[in-house]
């Protein structure tokens, strides 16, 4: 329904189920029963941002704003899935400021304040959601000390490292760590270098 040959697209979707299945960054959905909200916020996000999708198409008012509300349903839940999701707004506009069946100039001024628009509910929902998250007692005290410890990490090249174990891991075919001993200190300029290339190539 996208434009995208049916064939293209099951072949799309089964590639994309089949990379986030066996993806070893997923494993903490499976291995831990506490990572299961992982998995959970990230089908929650993804519904979400169908929705979102859906509503910025040609549909009647009614049929939009359903779908406004669903999204901002979906969303309230991914949150209390899972509270990593707050990106969600950030990301969206991303999706409708550059998605091609929109009408005007992909990233230009009059599309992004459109997406600024269509997803000011989100926003809201998300800066209430911070709100709650940095006065409540013990998620306020959590977050200050992510923030501590975040502090003494700004110069350590840890997900370089990460990028580089998994990549190898996968590249050789070799058994995962659940508790890789991965030491950021000897990790030389070169292969910073080196592994900072590869990612930016990817990405």
């Amino acid at each position: 329904s996208y434009g995208v040959p049916a064939g293209v697209a099951r072949r799309a979707a089964l590639g994309c189920a089949a990379l986030f299945a066996l993806h070893p960054l997923a494993t903490e959905a499976v291995t831990y029963i506490s990572g299961r909200s992982v998995a959970l916020g990230t089908l929650l996000i993804f519904a979400a941002a169908l929705l979102q999708f859906e509503a910025g198409r040609r549909v009647t008012r009614a049929r939009r704003i359903a779908l406004h509300a669903g999204a901002l349903a979906v969303f309230v839940a991914a949150l209390l899935a899972r509270e990593t999701t707050i990106v969600l707004p950030a990301l969206l506009v991303l999706i409708e400021w550059g998605r091609g069946d929109a009408p005007g100039a992909a990233f230009g001024a009059s599309r992004l304040r459109r997406a600024l628009m269509r997803t000011a509910a989100l926003w809201a929902v998300a800066v209430v959601a911070a709100a709650a998250l940095q006065f409540h007692s013990r998620y306020g005290a959590l977050l200050d000390l992510s923030g501590l410890i975040a502090q003494g990490r700004w110069s350590s090249p840890s997900l370089l490292l990460v990028l580089e174990y998994f990549g190898s891991r996968w590249m050789l075919l070799a058994p995962l760590s659940i508790d890789p001993a991965v030491q950021p200190e000897q990790l030389a300029a070169a292969n910073r270098i080196a592994v900072t290339l590869v990612a930016a190539a990817a990405l």
